[in-house]
């Protein structure tokens, strides 16, 4: 599992003492990744040799779901949803394609209860990906980002090059391969909403932010970030971990648009994304507001401006602060 994904709320008739009763449960994307690069190597994180075969367990869990899927499928016909979405959930699991290193569990959790009703495979042009992140676009009903890199530079080592695709959870359809950074180096490493539709900040590992327009697979600018490593055993590119718009009005007022970028150095930036010409050359730049460096030991794992408000959270992925 590389990212859990909140897609919102839907109304499930209620059993045993409230039976009758509706109540909402909460719909979870759960975004998995297979990659064989780890596998040919045998060895799991610890470095400790992996003993058996995987096809033996999948094949008890490929049937448990199938039981699960016929469960859900019937209790479902009574909720309020729609024709279409009936449908989309009586999915029955299958062996994914070899070429297909992503699968997305649609999951249904209730107070009492988590039920997969959907899986969906990224197969098609979603194939030879391998996710690492995603995300629910505002306003996009039913659909995820998902961000990654390519099968095929992390077999034969060469360079990296970032990769997202936009999904149709309830069709199951990849709808589209996002050309507008297949220029670019680096994994995807973080995706994050913008206060403005159709736009998202886009975070790699080469230390690259970049904002996109997603309805026209446009990007827009660029942020770049080369911090300084604390420790010798730190990776020589200073990876993106997590991005935050500000949202507050009080922002809006004094003519900024702030936004929080962290890295795996600990380094937090936050630009000003209102854009500055430059009198030379006519260009149009961002302002780089402050840098704190070595905020976290180990790095960012997560940066949250308090909605509304002037305040950002971040948490450390070493350093339990």
């Amino acid at each position: 599992i590389v990212d859990m994904i909140n897609l919102g709320k839907r109304r499930m008739a209620m059993t045993g003492e409230k039976e009758g009763k509706m109540e909402n449960t909460l719909l979870l994307a759960i975004v998995c990744a297979r990659d064989d690069v780890v596998k040919t190597n045998k060895k799991d994180n610890a470095g400790v040799d992996v003993v058996g075969n995987d096809s033996d367990d999948e094949s008890d869990v490929e049937s448990e779901l199938a039981g699960e899927s016929n469960a859900v499928t019937s209790s479902s016909s009574s909720s309020d949803s729609s024709e279409d979405d009936e449908k989309s959930i009586a999915d029955s699991e299958t062996t994914p394609a070899n070429d297909c290193y992503g699968r997305v569990l649609i999951v249904q959790a209730s107070r009492t209860s988590m039920k997969i009703i959907k899986t969906v495979d990224l197969s098609g042009i979603g194939s030879n990906f391998i996710p690492h992140v995603g995300l629910h676009p505002a306003t996009y009903v039913n659909k995820i980002l998902l961000g990654g890199r390519p099968i095929s530079a992390a077999r034969n080592g060469t360079k990296q090059t970032t990769s997202m695709i936009l999904l149709n959870v309830r069709s199951g359809k990849m709808l589209h391969s996002f050309q507008c950074l297949s220029n670019s180096d680096g994994i995807i490493t973080t995706l994050e909403q913008s206060p403005a539709v159709d736009t998202v900040a886009v975070g790699t590992s080469t230390g690259s932010a970049h904002l996109i327009n997603t309805l026209h697979d446009v990007e827009l600018f660029s942020l770049h970030h080369k911090g300084k490593h604390i420790s010798k055993k730190s990776r020589p590119d200073n990876a993106v971990s997590s991005i935050s718009f500000r949202t507050d009005g009080n922002a809006t007022r004094q003519g900024v648009a702030p936004l929080a970028v962290g890295c795996d150095d600990g380094s937090v930036s936050v630009w000003d994304l209102t854009p500055v010409e430059d009198d030379n050359d006519g260009t149009t730049r961002r302002t780089l507001l402050t840098q704190m460096e070595a905020t976290h030991h180990g790095g960012v794992s997560k940066l949250q401006y308090l909605p509304g408000e002037p305040l950002l959270l971040s948490t450390g992925m070493a350093s339990n602060s």
